[in-house]
């Protein structure tokens, strides 16, 4: 067993048990497969196997929190280095930044649940996270945990015994058509819709 103290003064202890794999569970909404699509306007574009979609908010929980996390870093500031109060401060700094890094996780687990859950299988993109996140838009990226949601419905699938899979990094989706499958070629970012011929 480990025994992990947080910055924060908590204490977590964690441990390894094995755990029987359950029997594949039939998906509440029938047999269908789900593909996620991440993104920063909207967490995440699902598109289901039924031809249905839906699109998941960006709940934006660092940007939210913004405010709060700035108080705390003025008022750690403000304590002289050593003393008891900076150390009080200290903890409510890192409360502010666990509240936060608790919030994205929830929300990315509830998600990765929600999709094992109602479907039989479940495909998620590939993506190069840490080279997109030295663009300007890491900010963001990192807000959005894009890393924490795609690695959590794999572990929600083993789980529940259903099916998981990656896309390719460089598959090309949205030159192929959903229903025939051939490639229509590259497109510039003008175009959003286009008919297959």
């Amino acid at each position: 067993m480990t025994v992990h103290e947080e910055p924060d003064g908590t204490f977590s202890a964690s441990f390894v048990v094995r755990t029987p794999i359950a029997p594949a569970k039939t998906p509440t909404r029938g047999p269908r497969i789900a593909g996620a699509d991440v993104g920063l306007n909207d967490y995440a574009a699902i598109a289901y196997s039924d031809g249905s979609r839906e699109k998941v908010v960006n709940p934006r929980h660092f940007r939210t929190a913004e405010d709060s996390l700035r108080r705390a870093d003025k008022n750690l500031a403000r304590k002289k280095s050593g003393s008891n109060n900076y150390a009080k401060a200290k903890r409510a700094r890192a409360r502010a930044h666990r509240r936060v890094r608790n919030l994205r996780e929830n929300h990315a687990r509830q998600l990765a649940s929600k999709l094992s859950r109602e479907n039989q299988t479940v495909v998620v993109e590939t993506l190069n996270i840490s080279g997109m996140a030295r663009t300007n838009m890491a900010k963001s990226m990192n807000d959005a945990g894009w890393g924490q949601f795609l690695k959590f419905p794999e572990e929600a699938c083993i789980r529940k015994g259903m099916a998981s899979t990656k896309a390719p990094r460089f598959l090309p989706s949205s030159q192929i058509c959903s229903s025939r499958g051939t490639n229509g070629g590259k497109k510039t970012l003008a175009v959003r819709i286009w008919q297959c011929d």
